[in-house]
């Protein structure tokens, strides 16, 4: 096992995805709590949702109210969306977050976001040093896309009998692109260095565990200054053109005077 760990770690170096089992094992989480919060137009604004670790968040509104839930790579109106979770009436909108850090949330319809202020930030506390819960969703609750800058290293943790592989898209009926592990029964953990800018999706391969279990995310990677940055180009040297020299002074010859 440990030498076909050190093959995928090879070739998950060539892509852009770095895989290294820890020697630590970090603690299991804690028993996740569900937060409802109702999503609607809010002219006083959203205040910072402060979740515990591995909570949900359930976006809930009525019948008669039209709203989305899409999440944005900051906060704001008009910043680049990462996900759509779900567009219409009567919302029961599950997420699930696995990783430390601040998610952005707003409605995409009509303007609700400008100008009714429907978005939210939450905030998902730390537990540990940038460990992702993996966990089989027996919840219905869909994972959180997660945000990192280029050369971060996420620590997959898990108690059951998962594995993590790379994908095409997000989709359980996604094309594999690589496996970053093997199928291994937990408590297991696995880091990956993630060094290549864009949209990593990855799943868990077990049976059921993605179509029924939920298992499937995407990390973004946004440009650092570790990686991903375009090289910075040389400015030229200035040069300056030396100091003019005052030319010389011409001194008159004296006058004759006349005799």
């Amino acid at each position: 096992m440990r030498t076909a760990l050190i093959a995928l770690a090879l070739v998950a170096a060539c892509t852009g995805l770095v895989a290294a089992q820890n020697a630590t094992v970090p603690p299991p989480p804690p028993l996740p709590a569900v937060v409802v919060l109702p999503w609607n137009e809010r002219p006083s604004g959203y205040p910072l949702m402060k979740l515990n670790c591995s909570d949900v968040l359930r976006f809930k509104w009525g019948s008669n109210n039209r709203h989305d839930v899409i999440q944005t790579i900051a906060p704001g109106c008009s910043t680049p969306e990462v996900k759509e979770f779900f567009e219409g009436t009567g919302g029961d909108v599950p997420v699930y977050f696995s990783y430390p850090g601040n998610y952005s949330f707003k409605c995409g319809v009509n303007r609700h976001c400008p100008v009714g202020r429907q978005r939210v930030v939450v905030g998902q506390c730390p537990q540990g040093p940038d460990v992702l819960a993996w966990t089989f969703r027996r919840d219905n609750s869909t994972y959180a896309p997660i945000i990192v800058p280029c050369g971060a290293k996420i620590t997959f943790f898990w108690t059951g009998r998962h594995d993590v592989v790379q994908v095409d898209k997000p989709s359980c009926d996604a094309t594999v692109i690589k496996n970053l592990t093997e199928i291994v029964q937990g408590p297991y953990n696995q880091t990956i260095e993630f060094t290549t800018p864009g949209a990593h999706h990855l799943l868990c391969s077990v049976p059921n565990h993605c179509t029924v279990g939920r298992m499937v995310t995407t990390v973004h990677v946004v440009p650092s200054e570790v990686c991903g940055m375009p090289p910075r180009k040389a400015t030229p040297p200035v040069h300056k053109p030396p100091p003019r020299r005052a030319p010389p002074s011409r001194r008159l010859p004296p006058r004759k005077l006349a005799q």
